[in-house]
């Protein structure tokens, strides 16, 4: 069996903190105000390169004002930075999100119920007794074209670095300072704690003193740290993921800090794109808690599920919500170099919108920069004004296509691209999710990649059986529902099928063979005799006998009267 072993990595730290948070509000135009931000989750994507390196994809959440924003993530290694997509983790996890299919199947051969007619009309009454076995919600089956073919992508080259020659600024080693997307980005490293608290403070990162002992311990074993904040000119309350590549098969994920700045059962959703499975080292691995009928039928979530399962491991657990070939999802997208000779901003928001640009935050803090409305108009309402091709909306203050465009390039559609071959340059991934409350945040995971282990599908399926005898008429059979591990819980004890008379009773009829006053046979449901386990509807010359005969009878009938 081959392992490879690494941390597991990257929860999101969010030091010195706020109380409040935004609201959001409703938009009809391209650039719309953003969903408030808050820790209530985590999510990570790791790449485990075949030259042994790692790439690390982390989405940032976190609750309070943008600008006491401050991040600190503890690293194996000096780390090239890069801005991510969330197009990257909305994906992934669109793609392997647990799913709770149902199906129906009748075992056994019911009773057939008596047709009812009005007594006056001979009009049919109640149901025709039918039903159906099948799914009532399954899934598209996958075809190969679905997943990603690994082994026509070229090696991944993580040779490149954002490390220049290291600055010794008294006690604190900083390896590198740049501009990152939004962010004022530094890594450093430091024997103390203290110092580098101490340098972070000094150079406009909010960190709080309570985090040096949980520091502590990552200095003294020789970590880099990557220190994050928003820059001046970021405006928008959406925090762009960051990627990291590093010269590393180990990626950290410091549970231990998060603690200061989380949420009672926060989910952690931890992605792992490689060449086999992954599963925690010490921490347990759930078997797929799906063993509850709420699940399907709406009366429990599926992380409510996963809490009470992993809160008897004292937070200590992950389940394999997926495990598998890689989907093929699509990241990239289209070229905009040709946009940098328009001179009309309308125009130029049209074409991103036609290319498949969403007018998200990053897009706007980028039209902040190179657009800027006129003198006393709103931004986001004079942008929303080109993209609907409106007139009178006026012409902007200035505006600069050339490093628009580069922008884009830069900071949108190459992390997008990054993404796109991120994924699919690994033909295995592994769905792992957890929740954890700050008290239980105390062991940092370790993974290994186990390709001993075997694969963990995403769909889940419910079967409800229904159990048919002479006694029950379909439908009102007992029925139970079969798990997808085995087990079963009753679901209906069933009705045992009354008289003919007091079947019809309940619809307001009488049995059609009782029916001697009416001037014209009822009318066919249209679905002939039932479809009772697997039997096919009696049709044709049976039919045909039956309704010469209903006619025969009713001759003599009234023939006697006459």
């Amino acid at each position: 069996m081959r392992t490879k072993s690494m941390l597991a990595g990257a929860a999101t730290l969010a030091l010195g903190l706020a109380v409040g948070q935004p609201k959001a509000s409703a938009c009809g135009g391209f650039f719309c105000s953003s969903s408030p931000i808050d820790q209530a989750g985590e999510t990570i994507v790791y790449g485990l390169e075949a030259d042994g390196t790692l790439t690390m994809a982390v989405q940032i959440r976190y609750a309070g004002n943008d600008d006491d924003f401050a991040w600190i993530l503890p690293v194996p290694a000096v780390p090239e930075i890069s801005p991510g997509t969330d197009q990257l983790f909305d994906r992934l996890r669109a793609a392997t999100e647990p799913t709770f299919a149902r199906r129906f199947r009748t075992e056994g051969t019911c009773a057939e119920p008596p047709r009812c007619v009005s007594p006056v009309d001979c009009s049919p009454r109640g149901g025709d007794g039918c039903g159906y076995d099948g799914d009532w919600d399954a899934p598209e089956p996958l075809t190969p074209r679905d997943f990603v073919d690994a082994s026509a992508v070229t090696v991944f080259d993580a040779s490149a670095s954002d490390a220049g020659a290291p600055v010794d600024a008294g006690g604190v080693t900083v390896f590198s300072r740049r501009d990152v997307g939004p962010y004022d980005t530094t890594v450093l490293g430091a024997v103390s704690a203290r110092e580098m608290l101490d340098w972070l403070q000094a150079n406009g990162y909010d960190i709080p003193d309570a985090s040096e002992p949980l520091l502590e311990s990552y200095a003294a074993g020789g970590q880099v740290f990557v220190a994050l904040r928003l820059s001046s000119d970021a405006e928008t309350r959406m925090i762009q993921p960051i990627v990291m590549r590093m010269a590393t098969d180990e990626a950290c994920l410091p549970i231990r800090l998060t603690a200061i700045a989380t949420v009672p059962d926060m989910p952690i959703t931890a992605f792992f794109l490689g060449d086999a499975r992954a599963a925690p080292v010490n921490y347990s691995l759930v078997e797929s808690p799906a063993d509850n009928p709420g699940l399907w039928y709406g009366t429990t979530t599926w992380t409510e599920q996963v809490t009470r399962r992993v809160d008897r491991l004292d937070g200590r657990a992950f389940v394999t919500e997926y495990a598998g070939r890689t989907p093929a999802i699509s990241l990239r997208m289209q070229e905009v170099a040709d946009l940098a000779t328009l001179d009309d901003p309308g125009h130029y928001i049209m074409e991103l919108a036609a290319r498949g640009y969403a007018g998200d935050a990053n897009l706007l803090r980028l039209f902040r920069a190179f657009v800027v409305p006129p003198e006393g108009e709103d931004e986001r309402t004079y942008y929303n004004c080109l993209s609907r091709g409106e007139d009178g909306c006026g012409e902007p203050a200035s505006f600069d296509p050339v490093g628009l465009t580069e922008a884009i390039e830069a900071q949108i559609r190459a992390p997008s691209d990054a993404a796109h071959d991120l994924v699919h340059r690994h033909g295995y991934l592994t769905r792992l999710f957890t929740t954890m409350s700050a008290e239980e945040m105390t062991v940092d995971p370790v993974f290994q990649l186990d390709d001993g282990l075997e694969d963990v599908g995403n769909v889940h399926v419910l079967t409800r059986v229904e159990r048919c005898s002479s006694q029950y008429y379909r439908g009102d059979a007992p029925q139970e529902d079969v798990l997808p591990d085995g087990t079963t819980s009753s679901a209906s004890e069933g009705r045992r099928a009354p008289s003919d008379q007091d079947y019809c009773d309940e619809v307001g009829g009488i049995p059609d063979y009782e029916a001697t006053d009416c001037s014209d046979p009822p009318a066919s449901s249209g679905c002939g005799l039932c479809t009772v386990a697997g039997l096919a509807p009696i049709q044709g010359g049976v039919l045909g006998g039956l309704l010469f005969f209903w006619l025969a009878r009713r001759t003599r009938k009234l023939s006697r009267r006459s």
